[in-house]
């Protein structure tokens, strides 16, 4: 990858050290809670509004996804006080 990154542009030194920065490990590690929390199988994974888990295999393909989404979407704003 950071070969990758320095063919297309990227400061090397400076993404390495972004890269092991204490804010990134930080995400990474609150990235790993969630996906553990919310039992993630697999990609792509949503959750709306923290209570509504969806992915392209429960919805029943990825076209279908988006459907489900726009629903769980609105179904989350009426939910919510004004």
């Amino acid at each position: 990858m950071i070969d990758w990154v320095s063919r297309n542009g990227v400061d090397r030194d400076k993404f390495i050290s972004t890269l092991e920065s204490d804010a990134v490990k930080a995400r990474l590690e609150q990235s790993r809670e969630l996906v553990k929390n919310y039992e993630v199988r697999g990609v792509p994974t949503v959750v709306v509004d923290g209570k509504y888990l969806t992915s392209a295999r429960l919805a029943g393909g990825t076209r279908q996804l988006a459907q489900v989404l726009d629903y769980l979407v609105k179904l989350a704003r009426t939910q919510r006080p004004n």
